[in-house]
């Protein structure tokens, strides 16, 4: 072994492994590296699947370390207790622990038990658990398929998460309990059972640049979670992030007990937030969801979320006991909310209007059917209600369309519109980082404040001004003065020949001139001027709430004009008009409405001043459901699958979760492994897409009941007659039930039994396994051994007496076979020992027995007196 790596491996390595109870091997290694300050790393050794049925335990100073094709993998039906993790540190306070490289598989379709509650989210097999550490970095690491968290940190310090894959973990990819100084980035988390990456009491978080999904089910995106007054939270950062179909809400932010206001602060800021809370029956769902902490989020957009953009609502159990909770949310972008049956598809919304408050500033909604605020929220200062010109949604590619530049991720582009959210954002917020021309002022959006932002148009200045009356007075007097006295009426004076006076107010003044010369002073002479005021009419502006929505719509109008309006002349486009300052009006049709506005004061009238409304139809996209006809069955399956998705879906994806699809409406499927597959179903019309419906489908292997057979060796004879019976069924049969026809039976797999007595026994084996049974027979012919001549002879008792005389025979025959009884009165018997009565007279009675083809006979007389 050479300093600093130790390398283990499967054959050729310092430590060697074979592919069974692999925790061994390694654990010398980690425990080598611990005892030998020289060394600092274990290495395992690709391409290799390193088989543990033991918590691996790494020390101080130590990395943990792997090929990418090197895999840790649980043992199948380990049967671990709870709280037992694969990977865990030897003890507590250690320090300077790196795990990076490899990948850790949970084997979670071996280890489940449900009869037991070995089940996902229930305290099993997370892949690392780590207690009272500092320094702990894990990072390039493929993680997936367990039942428990990916890596769960409880009272740590300095944690660092990045550059890893997780697909399918059975809990939390990330969470940390009670810890500080977290980083989580470059992260590519598809979640299955709850949150991509999660904190709980925890302070300094730092979470950026991670891409986070759900498949199936799965919790939310990010979530944020503070428990009593004992911990601070306020130091939390979440940005860059890209969070989309979450089962859940993106991101979650909750507290619970009672705590000061002041211990709690998020900064959530430039995130790209889409189609959010696929689970649309759930509470929790949404873009942002908040409850009982202060936040500023700034600069995102939310697109398709389900329910809510933003939200401040409970979907907690436990209480939350406090007031005054503010979210500032401003520069956002809030587009295309759905309607689900736990919200409406509004922009953002306020369930606690007594304990929680929104300030709103300059943010985008555009296209939120359920309204753009909800009832007890007000459109915020700078807010716009208008279509943000996102470059391409179905792609969603949310930079801002502009006539003068927008970045494409490789190249600058230019459009043929200008978003409206370009320099529309808060004056007060940095704008420095945006690529000239920036306009002076922030773009809404996520791309606010970057090099990424779409650039300012550079417009033709519109020029405003406003004059005083500047009159020029020339003397024309006669007799040549020489002194001249001007009086403006207004106050001032000029001893001028020829004086430039300006009259600054409105208003009627009377100017008057004396002249004076050697010869005396002129008569007073005068002229009226008068002064005007510039005339400024209005200029016309609204604002409207919500400027989409379903029929019928009903929309609140907000005069913002300016130059003191004292008219106003609405129209609806419906043919309605109103002369109201704020007029509501409902709009009763599907169309869209040029809604326009003349505002007029005493200087006249402004131009014509229009918005368009946009009142759709109640969207109705479908709900989709299925039947599979067969649910169960064995490999391989044929499953019919008939589609029952109301609201005439137009397009189906089904998704059979064994890499196959289909988007044939009732498609017919075959599965041809033995599992679990859970059917998805996606229906989409003009409306939009249906939540995800599934079905389980149980594919069973074929069974393979016995096929019953025995041999014996004998099937005749004379008795008694002693048979051996040999089992030679196939495909394993775990019980033998033997029927020997005479009475008797045995459960042994190979039994030799007896028969005594003489005839045709069918002997039958039934055998089972698991999967069935099957019944084999066989016949077996005993015969009595062959006997000698007969002899009959026999006794009567009495021979004579008197009528009527009962008389007892016995028979005292040998060899015989058969018998007849004469009792020479016309009757007989084949009794063995017969008794016959007798009238008055004299009888022989005769007795014949006989074996196979000979016969005897003997004869007494009976007489009766």
């Amino acid at each position: 072994m050479t300093p600093p790596t130790v390398y283990v491996s499967v054959g050729g390595g310092d430590f060697n492994c074979d592919g069974t109870d692999d925790h061994e091997q390694i654990n010398q290694a980690l425990k080598f590296v611990a005892e030998n300050p020289d060394y600092t790393t274990v290495h395992l050794n690709g391409s290799y699947t390193y088989v543990i049925n033991g918590t691996l335990l790494i020390g101080n100073d130590t990395t943990l370390e792997g090929d990418s094709n090197a895999v840790i993998k649980l043992a199948d039906n380990a049967g671990w207790k709870q709280y037992v993790p694969l990977i865990q540190n030897n003890s507590s306070g250690n320090q300077n622990i790196i795990i990076r490289g490899f990948a850790i598989d949970g084997n979670s379709e071996n280890n489940t038990n449900k009869t037991n509650k070995v089940i996902s989210g229930n305290n099993y097999y997370d892949l690392i658990n780590l207690s009272n550490c500092q320094n702990v970095d894990v990072h390039d690491m493929y993680l997936t398929n367990n039942l428990g968290d990916g890596l769960r940190t409880h009272n740590c310090s300095n944690i660092k998460f990045h550059d890893n894959e997780a697909y399918l973990l059975g809990h939390d990819v990330l969470s940390t309990i009670k810890s500080t100084d977290v980083e989580a980035y470059n992260n590519k988390i598809t979640c299955s059972t709850n949150s991509g990456l999660r904190v709980y009491n925890t302070n300094n978080v730092c979470f950026y640049s991670n891409n986070i999904t759900s498949k199936g089910s799965g919790g939310a995106g990010i979530q944020i979670q503070k428990e009593g007054n004992g911990f601070i939270m306020d130091n939390i950062e979440v940005y860059n992030n890209t969070i989309y179909r979450t089962a859940l809400s993106g991101i979650w932010i909750f507290g619970s007990g009672s705590y000061l206001n002041s211990s709690t602060n998020v900064h959530v800021h430039h995130n790209q937030i889409y189609d959010t809370g696929t689970s649309t029956s759930s509470g929790n769902i949404g873009g942002i969801v908040s409850d009982g902490f202060n936040a500023t989020i700034e600069n995102n957009v939310i697109d398709g979320a389900y329910g809510a953009g933003i939200a401040q609502k409970k979907v907690y159990s436990s209480p939350l006991n406090g007031l005054g909770y503010v979210i500032i949310a401003r520069n956002n972008i809030i587009t295309n909310t759905r309607n689900s049956s736990a919200g409406y598809g509004v922009g953002i919304s306020n369930f606690f209007n007594d304990t929680h408050s929104f300030v709103l500033q300059n943010n985008c909604l555009y296209n939120n059917p359920g309204g753009d605020y909800s009832s007890n929220i007000y459109a915020g200062s700078g807010d716009i209600q208008a279509d943000p010109q996102y470059a391409d949604r179905n792609n969603h590619d949310y930079h801002l369309k502009s006539k003068t530049g927008r970045w494409t991720g490789v190249d600058w582009v230019n459009d043929s519109v200008s978003s409206p959210c370009i320099d529309a954002g808060y004056p007060l917020s940095d704008y420095s980082k945006e690529p000239e021309p920036n306009g002076g002022r922030i773009n809404i959006g996520p791309d606010g404040n970057t090099i990424y932002a779409s650039k300012s148009e550079l417009l033709t200045p519109v020029a405003y001004f406003t004059a005083d009356l500047t009159v020029k007075f020339i003397d024309t007097s006669t007799n040549s003065p020489t002194r001249w006295e001007w009086d403006f009426g207004d106050g001032t004076t000029s001893i001028e020949q020829n004086p430039e006076h300006t009259f600054s107010e409105e208003g009627a003044y009377t100017v008057t001139l004396v002249a004076t010369n050697d010869g005396g002073s002129s008569d007073v002479r005068s002229m009226n001027i008068t002064v005007k005021s510039v005339l400024t009419p209005p200029v016309a502006s609204f604002t409207a709430n919500p400027t989409v929505g379903t029929v019928p719509l009903t929309v609140k109008f907000t005069d913002t004009s300016t130059h003191h309006p004292t008219e106003w002349k609405w129209s609806f486009g419906d043919g309605q008009t109103s002369t109201v300052q704020n007029p509501e009006h409902t709009f009763s049709g599907e169309e869209t409405y040029k809604v326009t506005l003349i505002a007029t004061n005493g200087d006249g009238s402004s131009a014509e001043k229009s918005m368009d409304i946009k009142v759709n139809r109640v969207l109705t996209p479908p709900v989709a459901g299925f039947t599979a006809n067969p649910t169960v069955g064995t490999a391989p399956l044929t499953v019919k699958f008939t589609d029952t998705s109301t609201n005439s879906p137009t397009s189906w994806k089904w998704n059979f979760r064994d890499g196959q699809t289909s988007t044939v409406q009732n498609p017919e499927h075959t599965f041809n492994g033995e599992g679990t597959y859970q059917v998805t179903l996606i229906a989409t019309n003009g409306d939009g897409s249906s939540a995800e419906k599934s079905m389980d489908i149980k594919v069973n292997r074929a069974p393979t009941p016995p096929d019953a057979n025995f041999t014996v060796n004998k099937t005749e004879g004379t008795t008694p007659l002693t048979v051996k019976f040999t089992d030679t069924s196939t495909n394993s049969p775990t019980e033998w039930k033997w029927n020997f026809d005479d009475g008797t039976y045995s459960a042994d797999k190979n039994p030799i039994h007896t028969y005594a007595t003489a005839g045709k026994f069918t002997a039958t084996l039934n055998v089972s396994n698991k999967d069935g049974y099957d019944i084999a027979n066989k016949t077996i012919t005993v015969t009595e051994v062959p006997l000698g001549s007969p002899i009959a002879s026999f006794t009567a008792t009495p021979q004579t007496g008197r009528a009527p005389l009962t008389v007892k025979f016995t028979n005292k025959s040998s060899n015989a076979a058969t018998i007849m009884w004469d009792f020479g009165d016309g009757t007989t018997s084949t009794e063995l020992n017969p008794s016959h009565t007798y009238t008055r007279g004299i009888y022989v009675v005769k007795l014949t027995v006989t074996n196979g083809k000979e016969s005897n006979a003997a004869t007494k007389v009976i007489i009766a007196a």
